[in-house]
């Protein structure tokens, strides 16, 4: 999952705690039970403390080696809080 500001044209990177020297974006799964913007709501969340609303969803499908793929694209809004 990547987070990208549209007004600073910015990405929201993540620095391991356990190897400062890597750093990623907001990774996750979907849970059973739980939609796909359900869980991206939930992972961002979990690893940023940072309320999202997840609104258009684009699914992109890809198979490769037998298997099938899900990768979603969602643009989202960022909820008032205290860091809004």
């Amino acid at each position: 999952m990547v987070i990208y500001a549209q007004d600073t044209k910015r990405v929201l990177m993540l620095q391991r705690r356990d190897d400062p020297d890597f750093w990623q974006s907001v990774t996750g799964s979907v849970e059973e039970g739980e939609t796909a913007p359900q869980a991206a709501m939930r992972e961002v969340k979990e690893e940023v403390t940072i309320d999202v609303v997840a609104e258009q969803l684009t699914l992109i499908g890809l198979s490769a080696h037998g298997r099938v793929l899900k990768f979603f694209t969602f643009t989202s809004s960022l909820c008032a809080g205290r860091d809004a």
